[in-house]
């Protein structure tokens, strides 16, 4: 038996046995779509890549991620989301109906317009600096560019102000 350094030109056979090898040990362990999913292809661009020298990471959690764990990843950002979304929205929700019973105004007639701008508040959060830090690591993780932030951040204090002024304006 001759042990040699993988040459570029073994990938599509490296990734043959990986994939067949990944198929035989976790047969009964991981769920079979999972192990149908795993692609010889994906495998041999992941070792072309590590041979030249241009593999990363990043790379690797590309290759190695199949359609079930995009899924996943998508689901738990999801409910992160909405978590965040529940705890960060109750607080500020809940401080501004304080503020506006404070001022005299009743938050139920006019509530929304400021769960409105929260959630413009909190969207800007999102897309600027929470999508950077969660499950979800695919296309389209984007800031959003300076100028629609700073529309939406006024909007959000306009809708905001609108019920004082409604207050002021009409007794």
């Amino acid at each position: 038996m001759i042990v040699r350094e993988a040459k570029v030109s073994d990938a599509t056979g490296i990734a043959l046995v990986h994939v067949e090898s990944w198929r035989t040990s976790y047969k009964n362990i991981l769920p079979s779509n999972f192990l149908m999913n795993l692609s010889y292809k994906r495998r041999e661009a992941m070792f072309y890549k590590f041979k030249k020298g241009i593999f990363d990471i990043k790379l690797l959690e590309f290759v190695f991620m199949t359609r079930w764990e995009i899924y996943m990843r998508v689901l738990l950002e999801l409910i992160r989301i909405i978590i965040m979304f529940a705890i960060v929205g109750s607080a500020l929700g809940y401080l501004l109906e304080n503020i506006y019973l404070e001022m005299g105004i009743h938050p139920e007639k006019l509530g929304s317009i400021g769960f409105i701008a929260i959630f413009v508040l909190f969207f800007v959060l999102y897309r600027n600096k929470l999508q950077f830090s969660g499950w979800y690591k695919g296309k389209g993780r984007e800031k959003l560019p300076r100028k629609v932030s700073q529309i939406f951040i006024i909007s959000s204090i306009v809708l905001l102000l609108i019920p004082p002024v409604l207050k002021l304006l009409l007794g």
